[in-house]
């Protein structure tokens, strides 16, 4: 079921990524939810909710985010919280921690808190699967 759901998800982060869509706003990016279990959608949702925000700080633009990439996420009915989600920007991996709490059908945020822990040196990308 996770390869059947990769593509829906990589569809939906590349939307993400593209300043000329509002992410969840977008009817392809709610069809596209949608079509993940609860669950997913959640994370997917929280993922976009990091780049947006961490693009925002206006240190150039986050090319990936994946808020379960370092440690396992705890899981609520409509909130995730993570001690160690990785984001990417300008070629260079960072650490956070995070609390993410979303609508009842899971297709919006509506409170991220971030606390960006510390540069990932290059030397630990390989062991903690981060591309370059």
């Amino acid at each position: 079921m996770q390869k059947a759901l990769f593509p829906c998800a990589a569809f939906v982060l590349a939307l993400a990524l593209s300043p000329a869509h509002a992410a969840t706003k977008d009817p392809r990016v709610l069809k596209a939810l949608m079509k993940m279990d609860p669950t997913t959608r959640m994370i997917q949702v929280c993922n976009m909710a990091v780049m947006k925000q961490t693009s925002a700080e206006k240190k150039g633009t986050t090319e990936h985010a994946m808020i379960d990439a370092l440690a396992p996420l705890k899981i609520s009915a409509n909130g995730l919280t993570g001690s160690a989600g990785a984001f990417r920007r300008a070629g260079k991996w960072y650490k956070f921690a995070f609390q993410c709490t979303v609508t009842p059908d899971h297709t919006h945020a509506t409170a991220l808190k971030i606390d960006v822990k510390r540069e990932i040196p290059r030397s630990e990308w390989e062991k903690d699967n981060l591309f370059p």
